[in-house]
């Protein structure tokens, strides 16, 4: 949705900063359900994510960043 119908929405009349700051915002935004702090850490992959619809010049290589980040391993700092 963000970065497929919402950006492509968007970029017919707005910059690429401001559509990625919307997207971005949003995106994060849903994501601060978990908490605020669950949103801060997801701001460089809403980055990446931008970078990668804008630069990839579709969908297809944000799904590509979102999949490589949801399939990374977790890290703690906790005893193992």
């Amino acid at each position: 949705f963000f970065r497929d119908w919402l950006w492509t929405a968007l970029r017919s009349s707005w910059g690429v900063w401001a559509t990625a700051l919307c997207t971005g915002g949003l995106w994060l935004a849903v994501h601060a359900i978990d908490g605020p702090a669950r949103a801060l850490v997801l701001v460089p992959a809403a980055v990446l994510l931008s970078v990668a619809r804008h630069f990839g010049g579709s969908v297809r290589a944000s799904m590509v960043v979102h999949l490589a980040n949801n399939a990374a391993p977790a890290t703690t700092d906790g005893p193992r």
